[in-house]
């Protein structure tokens, strides 16, 4: 992917927030069962659209809004059935008590071994990255950021991988995880690993396709050799330092973070909510992402390169550049999450 965001702070090549309900509809296939629901639908995309306009004329932005195949939907029904990052108990009862394999120091750093201090001021992985994918009305964010970090990884390990990874085959046999309904990227991870799981291995995306809702199992499908040493659980408590120190050593690393409604409707810029949970507030979070990379822009400062699974039609290509170093916005800089 290239980011031209030097000349520009908003990488939407066109905005579409011109558009009529019907060039809208036409424009990303939309179809409604009734004329009754058409008619609920138009009202809720005619009150966003006008929001949109409203927020992207204030001069003192650092992010424009727009139109997006999910207009027509509430930030609450949205909201609710794509975000699927559940806490599990145990760091609900205590932030700190997570989870790792026995660390292996034969196993190397991958790009470096950098401190925050001491970590290069950009850095972009979105070479070892697949096509971003879409998780449609299913809050399975945990089961995609799983496959996309270990797509990173083994892109890392061989170079000639170009396989998309299926979040399917978490959602049907990991059923510890609740599913469309949410789950925890370490706990799939490590079910990925052992043997009673998926025994270090998982089905490409072609054989097991995602149907956004649980089925019957087929482990026999899984034939891609995942090659994990270690699952790796930090609990980083908000420190961006440590964070950027993670990405400049490990590479892609899952995230949980706390998706405002505001994240509905992001088309481009660096994204700040000054109403997002900040600063050690690591129990409030509703969505996993993976970080890709991070950098700054010459106006509105440091971001995180973050991979989402909501499409390539929302976002910069279906991505999002977050605020960083601003006290944690959204909770970025909780837990990192990956595996080795």
């Amino acid at each position: 992917m290239k980011w031209i965001i030097i000349l520009s702070l908003f990488a939407s090549a066109y905005c579409f927030s011109n558009l009529t309900f019907t060039q809208w509809r036409l424009r990303y296939r939309v179809t409604f069962p009734s004329t009754k629901e058409r008619r609920q639908r138009e009202k809720i995309f005619i009150d966003t659209k006008n929001e949109i306009v409203a927020f992207n004329s204030n001069p003192n932005i650092t992010y424009e809004k727009d139109l997006n195949p999910y207009t027509h939907l509430s930030c609450e029904e949205f909201i609710s059935t794509r975000c699927g990052t559940k806490l599990p108990e145990r760091l609900r009862n205590n932030p700190q008590a997570i989870v790792e394999d026995v660390l292996d120091a034969r196993i190397a750093y991958p790009f470096g071994n950098y401190t925050s201090a001491d970590a290069p001021d950009y850095t972009d992985f979105t070479n070892l990255m697949q096509p971003v994918q879409n998780q449609l009305s299913c809050g399975s964010c945990w089961a995609f950021s799983v496959m996309s970090q270990l797509e990173g990884l083994l892109k890392i390990k061989d170079s000639s991988f170009n396989t998309l990874l299926a979040p399917q085959f978490l959602l049907d046999c990991n059923t510890a995880q609740v599913g469309c309904i949410g789950g925890w990227p370490t706990d799939a991870l490590s079910w990925l690993k052992t043997k009673l799981g998926g025994n270090n291995k998982a089905p490409s995306q072609l054989l097991y396709p995602y149907r956004a809702a649980v089925k019957t199992c087929r482990k026999t499908l899984s034939t891609i050799n995942l090659d994990i040493q270690q699952v790796r659980e930090r609990y980083l408590g908000g420190n961006e330092g440590a964070l950027k120190a993670q990405i400049a050593n490990f590479g892609p690393t899952i995230v949980a973070i706390y998706a405002s409604n505001d994240f509905q409707y992001y088309s481009s810029g660096v994204f700040y909510d000054p109403t997002c949970p900040s600063g050690n507030t690591c129990l409030i979070l509703n969505h996993a992402v993976t970080i890709v990379g991070y950098g700054t822009h010459p106006t509105y400062g440091d971001y995180w390169l973050v991979r989402n699974s909501w499409g390539s039609d929302w976002g910069e290509d279906g991505y999002i550049r977050m605020a960083r170093n601003r006290n944690n916005n959204c909770n970025i800089a909780c837990y990192a999450m990956f595996a080795q």
